[in-house]
């Protein structure tokens, strides 16, 4: 419900009502708000407003409503019901004149409707007042509007004394001069008499006060009618008390918002208040909830209607991060952990949840558990102490170690195509297995030959590039008959230049040269027909050095580190050394041919390059350089009957006298020869 209130009548001179501003658009019917630009013309269509009054210069906020309440010699101090953009017709007030009530939302809004077709429904009740309006003469409408100040001189039978007022239109619509004598309320019994507006015509020390817009007389006299309440501030302390008022604006106070006897003012509501004159919140019959604790608790309603919804409190947001998500929204279903598959890492995983505690039952969101999705495991390098929930993230471990790549493993991008120095960058010890990098344990990588056996050894290698030369002793005088030949070579009979790729020598060695084939020597004789044989397998290591090298006790030791690489007795490990450089033949008794069959299996790995025989031999004192190696063979030796005495003669001796047959003794006497002839060189090919 609406209570129209105006401006006590001396104060404002054009009709009038108390609202909030009112608001460009829509607009309301007789509120005009549209700023003026002088020199547009807003017949045009880009420049028209929404409403259909157009008045001077085709603006509608150019329709002049009425006069501040002057005329020719007199000047009047009165409110401006303009804005500051209006163009100004000296006086008059324009159609959306407004004067704001101190610094509040309320302004004081000029009408050109009658007061009585606002009050409305309102006669029904007792918002409103009565007002004496004396008529006392007709304004000239070729020059008066409404609120111009008029008078007549002859009411009072001449002379200087006047009888002033304002011009009003009547319920006839003319234009009338008239003045308020007194103002009462509907039921008569508060009459309230207005100061005299007999004055000089130049003395401003009087206003009249209007009549109410719309009052029923056009003849000389006075007439009783109906008008709006009039606004204001009521307490009569302040510097801004207004005699008339009977609404009490509390904005319109010196002081600011000061209420005074604030209460409903309707008396069809339940809470009507008599005696109030400031409006306050009125309760009429309203179905609703009632309950002060529900959710839905409305304050205004009197009658519990059973919609009440009391709060359950949980979380609302429901697990799933679709729920009610229409396809095609993007990143629908998009949510991904990461996977530590090779060249994988993030995986659409729509299970990903949302929370962890939804309750369906709630309806006051609370307490909700986000589910932040990582690994849980306090130990692990990726361990995130926020998460929640590991449904489908893996834990790395921590291993410390040098994640920088070497330059294998890393990109073009990063090692640089195009780079001078091809060898070096990148790491020298990237370790695959490393989830936390150590700088400490990163060196430098520079690619080359990493072993210190190798002739090419390169001190600042940290990345063996495969370039290794190993020193492999072998005949390279080309006027040898086997030039190019290894020892190997050289043990298994070749007089011919060596032209296979691998092995291959890299060390001259005179003493494996041929430079003449001589007859070989008798054969030794075979294992006398009474001497007890045993099944053996036979593995020739040539090592360098002289026979002078390999004493009993080192043979010993070796033969030691022999058993104990093949995890078999010492007592079956027999050793035979001559020169070749320096053949070491080693001999381990078995019990059968299918037990020599394994033990070859075992041995033929190791005795496949130089470097693999040689860690045979790596944890004695003194190991011996291993040069070539045979692969291993069955073959059949005597057997020793314990207890035998020792030997009193040298091992090879011996050795080479039991097992002479077994072994290809031309070579070893080749070797011999050579060394006594090696100055000759003499060639000689055979027949």
């Amino acid at each position: 419900m609406c209570l129209y209130v105006t401006y006590p009548l001396d104060l404002a001179p054009v009709p009038n009502v108390i609202s909030p501003k009112a608001t460009p658009a829509p607009p309301t019917a007789g509120l005009y708000m549209y700023p003026y630009s002088n020199g547009v013309d807003y017949s045009l269509g880009p420049n028209a407003v929404p409403n259909a009054e157009y008045a001077t210069n085709s603006h509608p906020s150019e329709t002049v409503i009425g006069n501040q309440g002057t005329f020719t010699g007199v000047t009047g101090s009165y409110p401006q019901l303009n804005q500051a953009n209006d163009r100004k017709f000296s006086t008059y007030t324009l159609r959306d004149g407004a004067m704001q009530i101190g610094n509040s939302s309320l302004y004081i809004h000029a009408i050109a409707e009658t007061e009585k077709s606002i009050i409305g429904d309102a006669t029904q009740t007792h918002h409103y007042g009565y007002a004496t309006c004396e008529r006392i003469g007709e304004c000239d409408t070729t020059g008066d509007v409404v609120g111009s100040l008029c008078y007549n001189q002859n009411l009072r039978g001449g002379g200087s004394d006047v009888v002033t007022g304002y011009c009003f239109t009547s319920d006839q619509g003319t234009l009338e001069c008239g003045r308020s004598l007194a103002i009462d309320s509907r039921f008569g019994s508060a009459p309230k008499m207005l100061t005299s507006s007999i004055r000089d015509q130049t003395d401003s020390a009087y206003k009249p006060y209007r009549c109410p817009a719309g009052a029923p007389i056009t003849y000389m006299g006075k007439t009783n009618m109906k008008r709006l309440l009039i606004g204001g501030c009521m307490i009569p302390t302040d510097l801004n008390y207004k005699y008339t008022a009977e609404i009490h604006v509390a904005e319109d106070c010196y002081g600011g918002d000061a209420d005074y006897k604030k209460g409903c003012l309707f008396p069809g509501a339940l809470n009507y208040s008599p005696g109030s004159v400031q409006s306050g919140i009125c309760k009429y019959k309203l179905a609703g909830c009632t309950s002060a604790t529900a959710l839905n608790y409305n304050s205004e309603a009197t009658d519990n209607d059973g919609s009440c919804v009391e709060p359950s409190y949980g979380c609302t947001l429901k697990s799933d991060h679709y729920w009610d998500v229409a396809e095609g929204t993007p990143m629908k279903d998009g949510l991904y952990v990461g996977q530590l598959y090779p060249n994988v890492g993030r995986v659409t995983y729509k299970a990903y949840e949302t929370v962890k505690n939804y309750n369906p039952n709630a309806n006051v969101n609370q307490g909700c558990q986000l589910i932040v999705e990582g690994c849980m495991d306090a130990t692990a390098a990726n361990y995130e102490p926020k998460a929640n929930v590991n449904t489908n993230t893996w834990c790395i471990p921590k291993v410390e170690g040098c994640m920088m790549p070497d330059t294998r493993s890393a990109t073009t991008q990063a090692m640089g195509a195009s780079r001078k120095h091809m060898k070096d960058g990148g790491s020298g010890s990237f370790w695959t297995n490393a989830t936390i990098n150590k700088v400490s344990m990163c060196t430098v990588g520079r690619m080359g030959c990493t072993s210190p056996t190798a002739l090419n050894y390169d001190v600042k290698a940290t990345i063996d590039d495969g370039t290794c030369f190993e020193r492999i002793d072998a005949c390279l005088d080309r006027s040898a008959l086997n030039f190019n030949c290894t020892v190997r070579q050289a043990i298994n009979g070749g007089f011919q230049p060596c032209t296979a790729d691998s092995p291959r020598g890299s060390v001259h060695a005179e003493v494996i040269c041929v430079y003449e084939i001589m007859s070989p020597p008798p054969p030794s004789p075979a294992v006398p027909y009474s001497v007890e044989t045993t099944p053996a397998v036979r593995s020739d290591i040539v090592m360098s050095g002289t026979v002078s090298d390999f004493p009993e006790s080192r043979v010993e030791a070796m033969k030691g580190a022999f058993g104990a690489k093949f995890n078999v007795d010492i007592n079956k490990v027999r050793a035979e050394v001559k020169a070749a450089s320096v053949l070491v033949t080693f001999f381990i008794e078995v019990a059968d041919e299918a037990a020599a069959e394994s033990l070859k299996n075992l041995i033929a790995p190791e005795l496949e390059s130089p470097t693999s025989a040689a860690d045979i031999f790596a944890s004695m004192p003194d190991p011996p350089r291993v040069v070539a190696t045979s692969p291993p063979e069955t073959v059949t030796i005597a057997a020793i009957t314990p207890p035998g005495p020792p030997p009193e003669t040298p091992v090879g001796a011996i050795v080479g006298g039991v097992f002479g047959g077994t072994f290809p003794v031309f070579v070893v006497g080749l070797v011999y020869m050579q060394t006594q002839k090696k100055k000759k060189k003499a060639t000689t090919y055979p027949a």
